[in-house]
């Protein structure tokens, strides 16, 4: 596991400031949470709202990842889902639940 997860924590914190209490959980996944990343790696984050993300939602998760690139070089590639997925069996579901990391 990547034990420095203070740009996913900054990335989380903006993505709760712009979604106003819709964001149910954020889960850090893929090579960063395996702990398999290299310094270019990018952060795959999944986002879940409360209700049915819509595609302003997914904009403004694109927005907000440009702005850390920009601030940090580091890529943050976000997925919006609703929380009732959470507990989907889908390749993607069981990826995240498997080695997530919850933020």
């Amino acid at each position: 596991m990547n034990a420095d997860l203070s740009l996913a924590l900054e990335y989380k914190r903006r993505v709760d400031s712009a979604f106003n209490g819709r964001v149910a959980k954020m889960v850090l996944f893929g090579s960063r949470a395996r702990g398999e990343a290299h310094e270019e790696s990018d952060w795959d984050i999944a986002v879940f709202l409360t209700d049915d993300p819509t595609m302003e939602d997914r904009h403004r998760l694109t927005d907000l990842g440009s702005d850390v690139l920009m601030d940090t070089g580091q890529v943050i590639q976000s997925v919006a889902l609703p929380s009732r997925r959470e507990a989907e069996d889908s390749y993607l579901m069981r990826a995240i639940r498997s080695e997530g990391i919850t933020l």
